[in-house]
């Protein structure tokens, strides 16, 4: 009997901790002026797990948005196999860092994107594609979603 709940303790009790992480956009919303400037913080929730690095390709519509400038310095990862890099004509930015000595929190900022408006509408910040890898000895990929952000741009 003992043996029975040991086992069915170390299946479910280890299984409920399952590793998870989200990719988010901060804000996910907003309304801007045409021709104004605003800034997106890329962000991610290890959900509890130890984290040491993360990948990613976001999306923006480049008709009604420019990317200014990208900025890692208030970063939680120092090591940067790609530089955030971005293409104002593919409507893409691309990152991968990490940290030696790992990462757990619910809002670490990866780099900030500061965008400018163009014209006037809707305008969307998606992730393409992306990774984040737990600090496990493996790398193991806990990313479980990744948000994007919806923008109104209102006429001058």
């Amino acid at each position: 009997m003992f043996l029975r709940l040991l086992i069915l303790t170390a299946l479910f009790g280890y299984s409920s901790f399952a590793l998870a992480a989200t990719l988010n956009v901060s804000p996910a919303t907003g309304v801007y002026g045409s021709g104004s400037t605003f800034s997106v913080r890329v962000a991610v929730d290890t959900k509890g797990a130890a984290i040491n690095a993360a990948d990613g390709t976001i999306t923006f519509d480049n008709k009604a948005l420019q990317v200014v400038s990208v900025s890692r310095s208030s970063s939680i990862f120092n090591l940067w196999t790609t530089e955030p890099a971005f293409s104002n004509s593919a409507g893409t930015i691309n990152f991968s860092g990490g940290t030696p000595t790992g990462y757990t929190g619910g809002s670490g900022t990866v780099m900030t994107i500061t965008f400018r408006t163009l014209g006037s509408g809707s305008a969307r910040v998606n992730f393409g594609s992306g990774s984040v890898l737990a600090a496990d000895g493996r790398g193991t990929n806990v990313l479980t979603s990744m948000g994007s952000g919806a923008y109104t741009i209102s006429a001058a």
